[in-house]
């Protein structure tokens, strides 16, 4: 199997419930399912395709997405996005900005990170350094660390250690620090 991935956010608590309706529907083969320890994950197989659509529930992020592997997993991306309620990345930046309770807003960072493209997004870069060098909370610009472990780009990494350098918090300067090293091995 080819290795192309896509990856689509469910936006509320329904996605799983939504995506195995999906699932049903559409006779797909559920092949595994992993969840002994986080993330709990279920691989479905399309009959007589080379695609898998992953459900993944994140506790990490708090949040529930699904991957699509393979050759041509276009026609599957379009079911789910016609049964599903997903995150938009540009919901997701908005909100970022707008909102003030915690735990909606972390949803939204982390939303935005895994709703985004393999292509670095200067608009994304820019917030995320924002947040890093602006936000009192130490919770929300820990998630930009933890972010940056889905989305690896150059202008992240960037941010992450400019937060080891200057960060006011020794756990996020460290925590910054353990990131980095993860991601240059």
């Amino acid at each position: 199997m080819q290795n192309i991935i896509n990856r689509h956010v469910f936006r509320g608590p329904d996605g799983h419930r939504s995506l195995t309706e999906l699932a049903w529907r559409e006779e797909w083969d559920l092949t595994e399912i992993r969840h002994t320890e986080p993330p709990f994950v279920e691989v479905w197989k399309v009959p007589g395709r080379d695609v898998e659509v992953h459900f993944i529930r994140d506790d990490m992020v708090g949040l529930e997405y699904v991957t699509f592997h393979g050759a041509d997993f276009a026609p599957e991306a379009e079911k789910v996005r016609d049964a599903c309620l997903l995150w938009r990345q540009s919901d997701a930046l908005d909100e970022v900005g707008k909102l003030t309770n915690r735990d909606s807003r972390l949803r939204a960072i982390y939303a935005a990170a895994l709703t985004a493209t393999s292509t670095e997004d200067p608009k994304l870069i820019s917030l995320f350094r924002s947040i890093a060098m602006n936000e009192r909370d130490s919770g929300v610009r820990q998630a930009v660390i933890v972010s940056t472990g889905y989305l690896p780009w150059a202008g992240l990494i960037k941010v992450v250690s400019e937060m080891r350098d200057n960060d006011p918090e020794p756990h996020i300067r460290h925590n910054a620090q353990v990131m980095l090293d993860a991601l240059h091995q």
